[in-house]
């Protein structure tokens, strides 16, 4: 059997069993529901703009940030690898920041740069720029040194080198840093959309997921259910989560007035008549 036919074998076995474990009934629909469902629904959503859309949006922010982070990373790479002064300075800030996750860096992102792309794409370079750098440290300084002083004996200049055995001797690894990167850049850019954006394939996400108890039946008793503290007694659930949930109610009513004053600015911006509020006469 060739080989490129048993690559196929194994997706081709879970879509399968996904299609025959959906239409079973050991699973409910609403949680898992049929391969068969999942396409229909797939084409609803490309039939009337809205995947495309969140999908347009989303390869925007994760093209531009990816960009940014090659050419971030291969350029802070090769001089880090190159130059012992260059290493000095820029290594122990590359291992401060290479350990922190980007979601915990995504509020400050969004602090300095707003609910706008901008802080998406801060988030996404910063992530995707670690194993681009890593990689080519690592090419770069695998490469042979007496390729390098061949070169310099026949005359070349440090642009020429760089050029002509620098760049093509390290090409592995940097594609190597540009597969992971490439992942990484995914992984961030879905959860930041679903943390701090209205709109992308992490915000579609977000909102197919709020009617997911509805769909699937499931029952909401943990509400009532009283919570044990640590000292053995017990609170209703609502309580507990009174402060948390009042949290949220400010965080949407924030946003939902930034969203109109946004709305009222481009409208401005436009030209045309902005949004009138509707107000109550006070007596």
């Amino acid at each position: 059997m060739p080989r490129y036919v048993l690559r196929w074998l194994s997706p081709l076995a879970v879509l399968l069993l996904w299609e025959l474990v959906g239409r079973s009934g050991l699973v409910n629909p609403g949680i898992l529901p049929p391969l068969s469902s999942a396409l229909a629904d797939l084409g609803h959503l490309v039939a009337n703009g809205e995947l495309p859309r969140a999908m347009a949006v989303s390869l925007y922010r994760i093209l531009s940030g990816f960009a940014i982070a090659t050419v971030v990373g291969v350029a802070l790479g090769a001089s880090m690898a190159r130059s012992p002064l260059c290493e000095a300075i820029l290594d122990p800030l590359v291992e401060l920041l290479r350990p922190i996750s980007p979601l915990a860096i995504l509020p400050l992102a969004i602090l300095w740069f707003g609910f706008y792309d901008a802080s998406k794409i801060f988030i996404i370079a910063l992530s995707a720029s670690f194993p681009i750098i890593l990689n080519t440290y690592a090419g770069v300084r695998g490469i042979e040194p007496s390729l390098v002083r061949a070169a310099q004996s026949l005359g070349a200049n440090r642009w020429e080198i760089s050029a002509t055995i620098i760049l093509p001797s390290s090409l592995p690894q940097i594609f190597t840093g540009l597969r992971l990167a490439w992942g990484v850049s995914l992984i961030v850019m879905v959860a930041a959309e679903m943390v701090g954006s209205s709109n992308g394939i992490g915000y579609l996400v977000l909102e197919a997921s709020t009617d997911l108890p509805q769909r699937a039946g499931l029952r909401r008793h943990h509400r009532h259910r009283p919570l044990r503290l640590s000292d053995g007694s017990r609170i209703p659930a609502a309580e507990a989560l009174a402060p948390a949930l009042a949290g949220m109610r400010r965080m949407k009513d924030w946003w939902g007035a930034k969203t109109l004053f946004r709305a009222k600015c481009r409208a401005l911006r436009h030209g045309s008549t902005p949004l009138r509020e509707k107000t109550t006469s006070m007596h």
